[in-house]
């Protein structure tokens, strides 16, 4: 039996996760940018949470929010990040 497959599979994972790393860089980058650019301010922040909750056939789950920061913009927009 080939190891083709492996190598293909393999090789198609370095590239979506080199992929997801460029384009998660590119968007920080982005907004540094336009944090900088608008004179962005911190507003607000919310901390991370952990909860619990349950589906409609009453199995339970947990679930979390990631912190986030709330930026005030000069286009008088808040932006949460």
């Amino acid at each position: 039996m080939s190891n083709a497959p492996l190598y293909w599979l393999g090789g198609t994972l370095i590239v979506l996760v080199s992929l997801l790393v460029y384009v998660g860089l590119n968007e920080n980058m982005e907004w540094e940018k336009f944090k900088t650019t608008h004179q962005c301010k911190v507003a607000a922040t919310k901390d991370s949470e952990i909860f619990n909750t349950v589906d409609t056939s009453g199995k339970v789950a947990i679930g979390f929010t990631s912190s986030q920061t709330a930026w005030l913009c000069d286009d008088n927009v808040t932006y949460w990040k």
